[in-house]
């Protein structure tokens, strides 16, 4: 889940009058009677608390609130999801990050012998694989050059 959105969990709810009027419903602004669906403070109509992208039933399902907008999870994850950098598919729950790339835990393996990386161990990034430094060595064969490449230098005037 995204820190920017918050999941935030409806409760079904009697529409009853608070002492400083009738409860309203936050879309449609009419008076709630009946069974309503309350989020924090605000108030919906059963019928009225719909995603605000594809206005399907929010009611009876998880959704996100994102700027003031209610939002069903396939759509959150449509917009604001994140994917994984092997096989692009969104991440949910536990997340792996590497020089700014995200990854499922299970997609995070050697891309050529396909195991896990063991913890603290050195990953080596050609292009877009992830090499275990097992697997680095196959990388340079033998008697082939390595260009090093160290850091800029500029010459001052």
């Amino acid at each position: 889940m995204s820190s920017s959105g918050t999941h935030q969990q409806g409760t079904a709810a009697g529409g009853r009058g608070a002492s400083s009027g009738s409860i309203r419903c936050q879309r449609c602004r009419e008076v709630c009677k009946g069974e309503v669906v309350r989020v924090q403070d605000t108030h919906f109509h059963v019928k009225c608390f719909t995603c605000t992208v594809c206005n399907c039933d929010l009611a009876r399902s998880g959704f996100f609130q994102k700027r003031g907008e209610y939002v069903c999870t396939a759509d959150y994850q449509r917009l604001y999801g994140t994917r994984c950098d092997r096989c692009d598919g969104f991440i949910t729950g536990e997340v792996v990050s590497a020089l700014g790339r995200t990854y499922h835990p299970r997609c995070f393996v050697c891309s050529l012998c396909r195991k896990p990386f063991p913890i603290g161990d050195r990953v080596t990034f050609s292009g877009k694989d992830c090499v275990c430094q097992q697997c680095s060595h196959t990388l340079v064969k033998p008697n082939e050059p390595i260009r090093i490449h160290g850091p800029s230098r500029k010459s001052h005037l």
